[in-house]
């Protein structure tokens, strides 16, 4: 292998055999650019799926974080490969008609890791941390060659210390389980499952659950939907039971045992915000929170940046109350 090594396509990259060592030597380090936060314990961040019903071009999405009022962000793999030069306006690339997936996957084959550096370099300069970065690698189709190890390396150079995708099914925990604490030791990187309505207070309770195979399997916890299945003290129960396998939160509101009526406005909801605030900062937990917007609002009078904005400032008085 030359010395040139940022400059490998991601076929190369699949071929190649690059350590996590090597890659590292590359510049794979965290960001340091700050985050705004509820408190000491949990910075707040904001996944760019609350930004889907915005214009979406190149880096959009920072600048609308930016524009909320937050800097660290969960970004959305379509996102990201806007920003990096893909065809598909950042929509959904498994949503993509035919045509158009032919085109990105002959874009993506000549796609090298050198591109996500030179990303890491625009984020620092627009003054976002990517702390996390959502993605399906939790797919099948991921587990063959080499994909999965590809965008580990991805997530890394990008500053990201977290992958997340869509929890697993238990019946897969067997394959999927090894496979990802391979990944994790591998690669030095964490995978954190996001939840929807499925999650139950007993899902991973067991000595089987998938949690064993690594401690570096864990969860992006939204709560939101937790409460909408389950109710706002089990959320509380389920936090104090697995807080050291929540690497972050999604944080949304929504109404307790009501799992089809759909997110509402901050604090029009049942989300225990100010319990939970309480429960970290009397443990001492640290980890971070990102907002998801999920709720309707007037698109004429508002948009997705403003509504993000308005509930990371009552995130953040909820915070200050318990503070106090």
């Amino acid at each position: 292998m030359n010395g040139n090594l940022v400059s490998l396509t991601r076929r190369e990259f699949l071929s190649s055999g690059l350590s996590a060592a090597a890659f590292a030597s590359l510049g794979g380090g965290c960001l340091t650019a700050p985050a705004a936060s509820a408190g000491d314990l949990m910075p707040l961040g904001v996944i760019t799926y609350s930004f889907a019903s915005m214009p979406l071009r190149p880096f959009a999405t920072a600048e609308y974080a930016k524009a909320a009022g937050l800097t660290s962000l969960e970004l959305k793999i379509e996102h990201l490969q806007q920003d990096a030069g893909a065809p598909g306006g950042g929509k959904r690339i498994n949503k993509f008609a035919p045509e158009l997936r032919a085109q990105y996957d002959d874009w993506f084959k000549t796609v090298g890791v050198g591109t996500y550096r030179e990303l890491r370099r625009k984020y620092d300069d627009l003054g976002v941390k990517i702390r996390i970065l959502k993605t399906a690698i939790g797919r099948e189709k991921c587990r063959e060659g080499g994909t999965a190890d590809f965008w580990c390396e991805v997530a890394k150079t990008l500053g990201a210390d977290t992958i997340t995708f869509e929890a697993p099914p238990a019946k897969g925990w067997a394959k999927t389980g090894p496979f990802l604490a391979e990944l994790a030791k591998k690669h030095g990187i964490r995978f954190g499952f996001h939840n929807h309505l499925q999650l139950r207070p007993d899902t991973y309770a067991g000595p089987d659950s998938i949690f064993q195979y690594s401690k570096d399997i864990g969860l992006c916890f939204d709560i939101g939907h937790f409460v909408a299945a389950n109710g706002a003290a089990a959320s509380l129960e389920f936090v104090k039971r697995h807080h050291d396998r929540i690497f972050s939160y999604h944080l949304k509101d929504r109404k307790e045992n009501a799992p089809k009526i759909p997110a509402c406005p901050y604090g029009e909801g049942d989300v225990p915000f100010k319990e939970l605030f309480a429960l970290i900062r009397r443990e001492g937990w640290v980890v971070p929170g990102d907002l998801e917007l999920e709720y309707s609002y007037d698109r004429k009078t508002t948009d997705a940046a403003k509504e993000v904005a308005r509930g990371a400032v009552y995130l953040r008085q909820l915070f200050k109350e318990v503070q106090s």
